[in-house]
């Protein structure tokens, strides 16, 4: 990953001494700046945020926007990422990708209540988009509104198999709040043979189902 980061920021002090650069090629710096930004946001927030910055003066687009709130949520600027959002949604209203971006980062803010309809928009346009269904259902789930999350989370294993962490949360939902032991301990299981590697919540979610109370033949 570092070596990566370090060819890409190479990659653009040598594009930099190319002037001047049509809209075409300050995009394709742009897309650098965003790929680095994206390598950089799991371990330095501050890194990846001044990149996108970079990239959304370089080129602008709803989608860039959106996910500079989005990082700006992860670093408590809640007023800058509304407003950034707000700039996303004026550019680009109707794609579910930027939705999705600005749905999280109004969720990441405490916002449910505008988070709800953002995502609800980005799934009419992407009815498979799994990020913005979980992150609906797990906003139905801290509204304790337990029937829409279960719905939502049930339509992303259904529509996303592959999408693991769906299959958690219904786990825990079952166990802690709708008392089905058995499906509980179905959507733990699940979500342990499709995760691969280990993790804090792997380790959760067989910590859950060693504790679960099911029938023996269910659980073989």
């Amino acid at each position: 990953m570092f070596k990566k980061l370090m060819l890409l920021i190479l990659s653009l002090i040598l594009m930099s001494c190319a002037t001047p650069i049509s809209m075409e090629e300050k995009c394709k710096r742009a897309d650098q700046y965003m790929d680095m930004a994206r390598i950089a946001e799991p371990t330095n927030l501050d890194f990846a945020i001044k990149h996108t910055m970079e990239a959304v003066k370089l080129c602008p687009t709803g989608l860039k926007y959106a996910y500079m709130a989005k990082l700006d949520a992860d670093k408590g600027y809640y007023d800058i990422a509304v407003k950034v959002a707000e700039a996303a949604l004026k550019r680009e209203p109707d794609d579910a990708s930027v939705l999705t971006l600005v749905g999280q980062t109004y969720f990441k803010m405490g916002k449910n209540n505008e988070a709800i309809p953002v995502l609800g928009k980005a799934l009419l346009y992407e009815p498979n988009n799994a990020l913005a269904r979980n992150t609906l259902a797990t906003i139905y789930l801290i509204e304790r509104d337990f029937k829409k999350a279960e719905n939502e989370f049930l339509k992303n294993t259904q529509n996303n198999p592959q999408y693991t962490i769906s299959y958690y949360m219904l786990g825990k939902l079952y166990m802690d709040e709708l008392d089905d032991q058995q499906k509980a301990y179905e959507y733990l299981s699940k979500f342990i043979a499709l995760e691969k590697g280990y993790s804090a919540i792997t380790k959760d979610a067989q910590e859950r189902i060693n504790n679960l109370k099911v029938n023996k033949n269910v659980r073989q």
